[in-house]
């Protein structure tokens, strides 16, 4: 499984669909959730509108740091030159999420 969507509940109590994905810069899955992002739908050849940047915040500031920016389309992640790791700059079509990883099932 290369992209993954689940319908979670949140801490409000409300059910969110969440997309997930394998970033190979990063070394774990990536996760958004479908409501803040449009997706094309596709799971087999997905594409997010706008990029996604993951950041952390620098204690006791409220200065960002980026970790990974990048596009999603057509199932290749597109990543932008402010990513952290070594694949900043380069296409790299999805890959396999490792089986035992946890993405979370379903809630009923």
């Amino acid at each position: 499984m290369k992209f993954a969507v689940r319908t979670l509940s949140g801490a409000d109590g409300q059910k969110r669909k969440y997309v997930y994905y394998w970033c190979p810069g990063c070394g774990h899955a990536h996760s958004v959730p479908a409501e803040r992002w449009h997706w094309n739908g596709s799971e087999e050849s997905p594409t997010l509108e706008p990029s996604v940047r993951h950041f952390i915040m620098k204690p006791g500031t409220l200065a960002e740091t980026t970790i990974c920016h990048y596009h999603l389309r057509k199932g290749v992640i597109e990543y932008c030159g402010d990513c952290q790791h070594n694949l900043r700059g380069q296409n790299v079509p999805l890959q396999e999420i490792p089986a035992d990883y946890g993405i979370p099932e379903n809630d009923n």
